[in-house]
């Protein structure tokens, strides 16, 4: 091998080496910047309550300026204020929903000027884990988002207004909401009806036998057939 040959082999292997060096850089530039994201994501979520719904065995919130509490009484949801009412068990565990695992977007320190001594909704919960309360106080007039503090801990955050919406159903949003049956007298009834605007849709027996006359009487003079003069037989004869 001459020595130019050599020197042409040895600037390719370098070149190689620099490409593969390039690479391998390249993709761990790209992996901590994809990891910095994901900790930057993760960071930006604020963990408010971390309870599961299977946890709570009781609730409260506010509605129309008064308290309605619910609790599990055999494995169903009760109103502890109205237990005549029917409570719709995936209505309240679709609120639940909202409770559990909620997040803020921001976290603020101190709690004064946020609205917390005229709230907006108090909710309170107990887990197995233990109680809590949230105080939702005003909303935010750029975000539309609402402060809230948990217990009486000395900082607020910023929660969704869907979070806020949730814990504002009434009673009757919360009730089974019933199919009416139709009884054996509503049945009869109907039947009746029925029969009724059948037998009254039907010709009677003197409008068929004017239909009939109408139609032979259009027939005759369709088809130019002459008109039979009847007469009276004589009943003598001429003498």
């Amino acid at each position: 091998m001459t020595s130019k040959n050599a020197v042409k082999l040895l600037v390719v292997a370098v070149a190689l080496l620099v490409a593969v060096g390039a690479y391998i850089g390249l993709r761990g530039y790209n992996q901590d910047q994809a990891a910095q994201e994901a900790s930057k994501s993760a960071a930006a979520v604020i963990n408010v309550v971390d309870v599961a719904a299977s946890d709570i065995t009781a609730f409260s919130y506010a509605i129309d300026g008064k308290t309605v509490s619910f609790s599990l009484d055999d494995g169903q949801w009760v109103c502890d204020t109205d237990k005549k009412v029917d409570l719709d068990e995936s209505a309240v565990t679709t609120m639940l929903g909202n409770l559990t695992g909620l997040t803020a977007t921001q976290k603020v320190d101190g709690t004064e000027g946020f609205g917390f001594d005229n709230p907006t909704n108090v909710i309170t919960y107990t887990a197995s884990s233990g109680s809590g309360s949230l105080t939702i106080g005003m909303e935010n007039p750029v975000t539309g988002e609402y402060y809230l503090k948990v217990g009486d801990g000395d900082v607020s955050y910023l929660v969704s207004s869907e979070f806020v919406t949730a814990f504002q159903k009434t009673l009757d949003d919360l009730k089974v909401v019933e199919t009416a049956t139709p009884t054996a007298t509503d049945t009869a009834a109907a039947e009746e009806t029925a029969a009724e605007e059948t037998a009254a849709a039907e010709p009677t027996a003197d409008e068929t036998v004017i239909g009939e006359t109408s139609i032979a009487e259009t027939a005759a003079t369709e088809t130019g057939a002459p008109d039979v003069l009847v007469t009276p037989a004589a009943t003598g004869s001429v003498g």
